[in-house]
């Protein structure tokens, strides 16, 4: 699973690359930035993904705590949220607008394009349906 794990990053950072077209200057100072922030995002998403799990548990056992589980899910979910926009400040310091609004589609496009790939859809846009620019 680790194997996989890794050639899907690597696509990623590929794909954004691409669609992001960085200097080697901008690429010097963007990827340190984007995989603290990554990281970050990772440990965030494990945090609601348990937040999730314990509420969902709560509500089949009939929990008496199942107000304080859904308040931590809030409070994971918004988290994340948090973050997103914390890294749009932190992207804006070393990229242009024009390129963080570009990495968040390419992101989104990414993610898309890996749901289609599970589903069957193949190497496509999941939104246009076309394959993706190159």
């Amino acid at each position: 699973m680790a194997a996989l794990a890794e050639r899907i990053q690597a696509e990623k950072v590929a794909y954004i690359t691409e669609q992001l077209d960085l200097s080697s200057s901008e690429a010097e100072k963007f990827w340190p930035v984007y995989n603290a922030l990554n990281d970050s995002q990772r440990e965030l998403m494990k945090a609601e993904h348990k937040a999730y799990r314990e509420l969902r548990g709560a509500i089949d056992s009939k929990s008496a705590d199942l107000e304080a589980r859904l308040n931590a899910y809030l409070a994971a979910k918004k988290s994340n949220v948090s973050l997103d926009v914390e890294k749009a400040e932190e992207y804006l310091k070393v990229l242009s607008p024009e390129k963080t609004a570009r990495l968040f589609v390419a992101e989104e496009n990414f993610r898309r394009m890996q749901i289609g790939k599970l589903r069957g859809d193949g190497d496509r846009d999941s939104r246009s349906g076309v394959p993706p620019r190159r």
